[in-house]
C-alpha cells in the first residue's frame, strides 16, 4: 500500500511538473505593429535659383529611389519575420493603414509588393496590390497629429525657442542664413527656425544621389550644403527633445492608443485576425514614439526606419486564440534602415529592445504599461482643445427645416428586430381580442343565471302564503 501511494504520489509531481514546464514555455510572437517613414520623394520647397530638373514627380511625391528603397524594406520585414508572416498575403491577418497622402499610400504599395512578391507569378497581370486603409485628413488623429493638434504642438515647443541654446545657435549663423537667402533666392527670411525648409531640396537630391553640379539640384558649394543639413538637423533634434514628456504625450498618444486597439483584436481573435498591422506615415510618427521612449531625437529619421511592436503570449498552455490579456507581453523596439536593410538585431542594436526605458526595466512591456505612458483619446482631445461641444440652435424648428429630409435605410439585423416585436405585438392583440370574448361571453352566461335565480325567488315569494295557510 506504500509503494503504491508513493508511486501515485510521483506521477502527480511528474504531471505538475509537466504542466508547469507548459505553461513556462518561451514566448510565441502572435502580432507585428510597426510605424515606418515613407520613402524619400521629391521636395515640396524648391530653392528658386536651383530648379533641379532631376525632380521629374509632382512635388512632394515618392522617387524612383523611393519607391526601390520601400521595396527593399518589404523585402526586408519579410526576411525578418519570413517564419511569422509567411509568403501568401493575407487580408484579414495583413493589415496596412497610412495617413491618406498619397506619398505614403505608394510607399504601403511598395512595402507590400516586397513583402509578398516571392508568391508573385512571373507576368501576372494585374500586378497584385494590397488595400491600404486611411482616414480623412482632417480628422485623422493617429497619423496626422501634427495637423490636427498642431496648436497645442506648437505652444508647447515654445519654450524651446526661449532658450539660450537656440538664440546663441541663431545669433552665430545670422550671417549664413543671409548668404543662404541671397545665393538661393529664396523670398522668405531664412532663421533658425526657418532652416529646415531652406535645406529640403539638398537633404533630399542628396539622398536621391543629385549632387552632381550639372544635376542643379544643390549648391556648388558643399561647405554651405553640409552647413545646411547640419542646422536643419539640429533644429529639429531641439523641437523633440525627450525630456519633454508632455510634448511626447501629444505626438505619441492617439497612435499608441490605436496600437492597443489592435493588439486587443488579435488577442480576442480566433482567427489571427491583425497578425501583421504595418503603419505607414512621415517623420514625425516615428520621433513621436522615439521621443516617448526617451530616445535622442536623429532630427530626421531615415527612411524606411521602423518603429515596431512585438506581441507575445507567455501563457505556454495556450496555443490559439483568444487569449488572455494578463498573459500577453510587448517588445518595443526601434531599427534604422540604412543601405537599403533594417539594422540587423543583436547586441549591436541599442535600441532594438526599449521596453526597459518605460516598463520598469522589464524586457518586456504589459498592455497596462502602454497606456500608462500616454493620455487616453478624450484626454488628448481636451488637451488639443478638439473636445468642445457645437452649441445648439437657437430654434430648432428652423434648423430641421433647413435640413433636407433624408430617409434612413434599416439595417438587416434592424429590420429582423421590428418584424419580431410586430409579431409580438399582432400576438399579443389576438390574445387579448380572444380573452375579451371569452370575458364577454362569462359574463352572459352570469348574467343570464342571475336573471334566473332572481324569477325563481320570486316565483318563491309569491308561493309562500299559500304555504302558510295551508300549514295553519
Amino acid at each position: 500500500m506504500f509503494s503504491l501511494c508513493c508511486l501515485g504520489l510521483a506521477f502527480c509531481l511528474f504531471a505538475s511538473s509537466q504542466k508547469e514546464m507548459k505553461v513556462n514555455a518561451d514566448p510565441k510572437l502572435i502580432q507585428v505593429i510597426g510605424v515606418t517613414r515613407h520613402g524619400v520623394r521629391s521636395s515640396i520647397n524648391p530653392i528658386p535659383s536651383l530648379p533641379c530638373p532631376k525632380f521629374k514627380e509632382t512635388p512632394g511625391e515618392i522617387t524612383q529611389k523611393g519607391h526601390e528603397e520601400n521595396y527593399q524594406l518589404g523585402e526586408s520585414i519579410r526576411e525578418s519575420y519570413k517564419d511569422f508572416i509567411g509568403s501568401e498575403f493575407s487580408i484579414k491577418k495583413h493589415y496596412f493603414i497610412s495617413s491618406g497622402e498619397p506619398k505614403t499610400l505608394i510607399s504601403g504599395q511598395s512595402i507590400f509588393q516586397g513583402m509578398f512578391n516571392s508568391s508573385f507569378v512571373d507576368g501576372m497581370k494585374p500586378y497584385p496590390s494590397v488595400p491600404i486603409h486611411s482616414e480623412t485628413l482632417s480628422s485623422d488623429h493617429v497619423m496626422m497629429f501634427s495637423s490636427t493638434c498642431a496648436e497645442a504642438i506648437s505652444a508647447e515647443r515654445q519654450y524651446v525657442t526661449k532658450t539660450d541654446e537656440w538664440n546663441e545657435i541663431a545669433k552665430a549663423n545670422k550671417e549664413f542664413f543671409g548668404k543662404v537667402k541671397e545665393k538661393g533666392g529664396f523670398s522668405f527670411d531664412i532663421t533658425f527656425g526657418t532652416v529646415p525648409k531652406a535645406a529640403e531640396q539638398i537633404i533630399l537630391a542628396t539622398h536621391n544621389g543629385f549632387t552632381s553640379t550639372s544635376e542643379n539640384c544643390v549648391f556648388d558649394d558643399n561647405d554651405m550644403n553640409d552647413k545646411l543639413i547640419e542646422l536643419a538637423t539640429k533644429r529639429n533634434i531641439m523641437n523633440n527633445n525627450p525630456k519633454d514628456t508632455e510634448l511626447a504625450k501629444l505626438q505619441a498618444s492617439p497612435f499608441i492608443n490605436d496600437v492597443i486597439k489592435n493588439i486587443k483584436a488579435r488577442i480576442a481573435s480566433k482567427d489571427k485576425e491583425k497578425e501583421f498591422v504595418m503603419y505607414i506615415g512621415s517623420n514625425a510618427n516615428v520621433l513621436g514614439p522615439l521621443q516617448l521612449f526617451k530616445q535622442e531625437s536623429p532630427g530626421r529619421v531615415p527612411f524606411g526606419s521602423l518603429f515596431y511592436f512585438e506581441v507575445y503570449n507567455t501563457n505556454g498552455a495556450k496555443t490559439e486564440g483568444p487569449y488572455e490579456e494578463a498573459d500577453i507581453k510587448v517588445k518595443v523596439g526601434y531599427r534604422k534602415f540604412e543601405n537599403g536593410k533594417l539594422e540587423p538585431v543583436g547586441e549591436a542594436c541599442k535600441t532594438c529592445n526599449l521596453s526597459p526605458v518605460m516598463c520598469n526595466e522589464q524586457d518586456m512591456c504589459t498592455i497596462q504599461q502602454l497606456k500608462d505612458i500616454v493620455y487616453t483619446n478624450e484626454e488628448w482631445l481636451t488637451k488639443c482643445g478638439l473636445d468642445e461641444k457645437k452649441p445648439e440652435p437657437a430654434n430648432n424648428e428652423t434648423e430641421i427645416a433647413d435640413k433636407p429630409v433624408q430617409s434612413k435605410a434599416f439595417s438587416p439585423a434592424a429590420l429582423a428586430t421590428t418584424i419580431v416585436l410586430a409579431v409580438v405585438l399582432l400576438i399579443a392583440i389576438v390574445v387579448i381580442v380572444i380573452l375579451g370574448i371569452k370575458n364577454c361571453s362569462i359574463s352572459s352566461r352570469l348574467k343570464a343565471a342571475s336573471a334566473n335565480s332572481d324569477g325563481m325567488a320570486i316565483q318563491m315569494k309569491a308561493m309562500e302564503p299559500e304555504a302558510e295557510s295551508a300549514s295553519n
